[in-house]
């Protein structure tokens, strides 16, 4: 009985730990921080964007989520960091969740609902998710 229910609590947990959501897209950096608290670091990409990256504590290991601003300061993409060994899940997820519209070394999946991109990208230790506004 007790390793049923430790089964059960594991796919809940791992159910809840592939929840990915398109929420901060459009939004501004000070609601960003607001939501997700101070602790975060700062830093530019190559193509001068504001990047902000807070480290998450899950279920079973670390996440990692950058949120990337324009000159506006309104986010315009969120890139979460998976461990590979997740991505089965993950992509079975989003398979039943949302629209394949490529297939490649990128797998990229439209949520019509909120009008959002998913770009999943399987790396060797990681899985990293891209979420950006589709146009």
């Amino acid at each position: 009985m007790k390793y049923v229910l430790t089964i059960c609590l594991l796919t809940v947990l791992s159910f809840l730990a592939c929840q990915v959501s398109a929420q901060g897209l459009g939004a501004p950096r000070s609601a960003i921080i607001s939501e997700n608290g101070p602790n975060f670091t700062t830093g530019r990409t190559n193509s001068g964007l504001i990047a902000i990256t807070y480290e998450h504590t899950g279920a079973t290991h670390k996440l990692r989520s950058a949120y990337f601003f324009n000159a506006d300061d309104v986010c315009i993409a969120i890139m979460t960091a998976w461990p590979a060994a997740d991505a089965n899940g993950i992509i079975k997820r989003f398979n039943e969740k949302y629209v394949k519209v490529s297939e490649g070394r990128v797998i990229s999946y439209k949520d019509y609902e909120n009008s959002a991109i998913f770009e999943v990208e399987i790396e060797e230790n990681f899985v990293f998710i891209t979420i950006k506004k589709a146009s």
